[in-house]
């Protein structure tokens, strides 16, 4: 459902210009952005949802310094399995990719 159309000055010619109040819409006389604050800043979080997606991120286990000892020895097992699994998948993937030029 749109919104009704709202007015609003550009900042390039100084005309008012309908605004249905999203960060691309142009300017009626010029064809510049209306909001170019606002169309900076969506495109800097659509960026960052990018980055986020596009990184790899494995997180051992949390060890906290109020866990008791036989918490504490369980857990740092967990990581110790867990760090020698990255090891062994990276070590896997170094020798593919060495392996395929």
């Amino acid at each position: 459902m749109e919104q009704p159309a709202s007015s609003r000055k550009c900042p390039s010619c100084g005309q008012w210009s309908a605004w249905h109040q999203h960060p691309d819409d142009k300017c009626e006389y010029c064809g510049n952005v209306l909001d170019p604050q606002g169309l900076k800043a969506r495109q800097a979080r659509e960026e960052d949802e990018f980055r986020q997606k596009d990184q790899f991120n494995i997180s051992l286990i949390e060890i906290y310094s109020y866990d008791s000892g036989f918490t504490r020895f369980w857990k740092r097992i967990v990581q110790a399995f867990q760090i020698s699994l990255m090891a062994i998948i990276s070590f896997i993937i170094w020798v593919v990719t060495i392996l395929a030029g």
